[in-house]
C-alpha cells in the first residue's frame, strides 16, 4: 500500500498496527526462552523504547493491537524525545 495515498490519521492507524503486530511476535518469540515477563520487557524495549515511544496498553488476543488510556480514544503512542541531531546538523 503506498503511504503517499494515505492521510495522517490512517497513516498514523497503520504505523500503530505494524508496531503492535512487531511487538505481538516477539513476544510470543522470546516468551519461550525467558517467560511472559521478561518477554514483554524485552520486546517493549526493542520495539518502541529504540525509536523513542512509548504506549500505555496492548492486546494480542486474535489482531494485535495498542490500547489507549481509558477515556482518550486517540492518544496511544507518545514521543518520549526529541530529535537533537537534526537541530544540531542545522546549527553547525
Amino acid at each position: 500500500m503506498p503511504f503517499e495515498k494515505l492521510s495522517d490519521r490512517e497513516l498514523k492507524r497503520q504505523a500503530e498496527d505494524i508496531l503492535a503486530t512487531k511487538l505481538c511476535k516477539c513476544i510470543h518469540s522470546v516468551e519461550k526462552k525467558t517467560g511472559t515477563q521478561n518477554a514483554i520487557a524485552l520486546c517493549t524495549a526493542s520495539v518502541f523504547g529504540k525509536k523513542g515511544l512509548k504506549f500505555f496498553d496492548m492486546s494480542c488476543k486474535g489482531k494485535a493491537r495498542l490500547l489507549p488510556r481509558k477515556g482518550s480514544a486517540h492518544h496511544v503512542l507518545a514521543k518520549t524525545r526529541k530529535i537533537t541531531i537534526l537541530k544540531n546538523k542545522i546549527k553547525g
